[in-house]
């Protein structure tokens, strides 16, 4: 990969995503992203929290990647019962592209868990393809659709990462995993209300702050530094104050 390309694909870590912010109209969720923010947070509702992974052979995801992601959570979420990893491997799908409607029909077919008594849960979907919607110019990496769901693009992910020149697979894992939860979570200005001003006005329901884990940019040169050293923004103090006055720690 020339080192244009290298360039591309890495402003694209992390910071390049999509959200539906449009209900989803099946039996799983009716709820828009953000909606379900204070019910993940706080422990007034739901004590504990499952997240489902789904993923067909060649688009699992690291251990390291899923632990980062838990830990990241036990640190956010007000769940003194515990966060769980339910991880269902599905048969390959044979997509090279796949729509959102198609990610929508892989949760309906194949999500096995969800809300009940005390215990809240979460879908990721892990596509063994890349977004429909991608350009030559530009890349999806991964999409909150709808309170409860996300997807991400692993073949996009896995081709783009891991040799000389380029970011670590486990750390794009990662940021784009915490990335697309925090969306789920309400941020930014996503159902969970801003406690000052810092939503991107150029790219809305993302973080104005640079050095946040929900910035979007596309072209920052510290940016590429930060990721090829490995190292995966935090949330933004900002954003930690939103999240703790919307019921979590």
């Amino acid at each position: 990969m020339n080192k244009c390309l290298v360039l591309l694909f890495l402003s694209l870590l992390l910071i390049h995503c999509k959200d539906d912010e449009t209900g989803n109209t099946s039996s799983l969720a009716t709820n828009n992203v953000g909606d379900f923010a204070n019910d993940y947070l706080s422990d007034e509702r739901y004590t504990s929290l499952t997240i489902e992974l789904v993923y067909e052979q060649d688009s699992k995801p690291n251990d390291a990647s899923i632990d980062n992601l838990k830990s990241f959570l036990e640190n956010l979420l007000n769940k003194p019962g515990g966060i769980n990893i339910k991880e269902t491997l599905i048969p390959d799908q044979g997509n090279s592209n796949i729509s959102l409607s198609e990610v929508r029909d892989i949760e309906k077919n194949y999500r096995t868990v969800f809300n009940s008594g005390k215990n809240s849960t979460a879908f990721f979907y892990f596509a063994d393809a890349n977004y429909d919607q991608d350009t030559q110019n530009s890349a999806t990496l991964g999409i909150a659709f709808n309170s409860t769901s996300m997807a991400l693009f692993q073949k996009t992910i896995q081709e783009n990462t891991g040799n000389i020149g380029q970011a670590s697979t486990i750390e794009v894992e990662e940021g784009v995993l915490k990335h697309e939860f925090g969306h789920i979570l309400g941020l930014v200005n996503l159902g969970t209300p801003m406690q000052s001003q810092h939503e991107d006005q150029a790219h809305k329901k993302h973080c104005d702050v640079e050095s946040c884990l929900m910035y979007y940019a596309t072209e920052t040169s510290l940016f590429f530094d930060n990721i090829l050293n490995s190292s995966v923004p935090n949330l933004d103090p900002q954003c930690m104050a939103d999240l703790k006055a919307n019921g979590g720690k």
